[in-house]
């Protein structure tokens, strides 16, 4: 499924795991330790695309035709996507296809509540992916879905069975 994909992980905290748990799903992996993709100074997700696109060009990594960011639950998408706006090279060599947010169905509700952070992840998002739907009631993720609809009236919501999610709902 991740044949042809490079990963960026933007890991927060003291113990990067994210990157070894998806590095055999992956041609290329590479993590950025300092868990703040979203901040103004985007230089290190600047950094790590431009050397992802110079090893492909020089033959140091299998090639790829796509990057996943992956960031954390924190991060806010708004400055992420204007890297790809206004650093030339980037946008020359990549374009962003979609924005893709995933709401917890236990704690979704208070979660967007909370966090302006959250809000802006579902307010940006192409698709959202409803996860722990089987832990939930009915109702609360009927409750979520409904203030994910509110929030975002166009994007795409997907809920998902524990490790049966088709990877089609991201073409």
């Amino acid at each position: 499924v991740g044949h042809g994909t490079a990963i960026v992980i933007n890991e927060f905290g003291d113990e990067g795991i994210d990157d070894a748990l998806l590095r055999p799903s992956a041609d290329q992996t590479v993590l950025l330790g300092n868990g703040c993709l979203c901040c103004n100074v985007r230089s290190d997700l600047q950094i790590a695309l431009r050397q992802l696109i110079s090893d492909r060009e020089r033959g140091l990594v299998p090639h790829f035709r796509r990057v996943v960011i992956e960031t954390s639950g924190l991060a806010e998408p708004g400055p992420i996507l204007r890297t790809f706006a206004t650093d030339r090279a980037l946008g020359g060599e990549c374009h962003v296809d979609a924005v893709i947010a995933v709401a917890d169905a236990l704690n979704g509700l208070s979660t967007l509540e909370q966090f302006t952070e959250a809000r802006q992840q579902v307010l940006l998002a192409d698709i959202i992916v409803v996860s722990k739907s089987d832990l939930a009631a009915p109702a609360a993720c009927e409750r979520l879905i409904a203030r994910l609809r509110e929030l975002n009236a166009r994007a795409r919501v997907v809920m998902t069975d524990p490790g049966k999610m088709d990877p089609s709902i991201f073409t």
